[in-house]
């Protein structure tokens, strides 16, 4: 799910850093992404494909990663309060 979240929300990530993340934007009000739709469209079509998804594998390793470490601090704090309850049936057919 985290990883689907990332491909998906990656060219807009890719946007906003790329209007928002100049130096000479110094605070977010100033930050003014374009006027609409077409607009922001247009500048990703602009830069194309291959640059909306730049930087995707890094930001995939890291998502991986945090999840990963989040089911370990789960599964650990699980088991220290033992709520290891019993595995439901699998009688339904879900």
């Amino acid at each position: 799910a985290g990883a689907a979240a990332a491909l998906i929300s990656q060219p807009a990530d890719v946007l906003l850093t790329r209007i928002c993340g100049s130096s000479a934007v110094s605070e977010l009000t100033q930050c003014v992404v374009a006027e609409g739709w077409r607009d922001q469209l247009s500048y990703l079509f602009s830069i194309g494909l291959k640059e909306c998804y730049s930087g995707l594998a890094p930001r995939l390793a890291m998502i991986s990663s945090m999840t990963s470490v989040q089911f370990l601090l789960y599964d650990c704090v699980r088991r220290e309060l033992h709520c290891d309850g019993p595995v439901p049936d699998d009688s339904t057919g879900m």
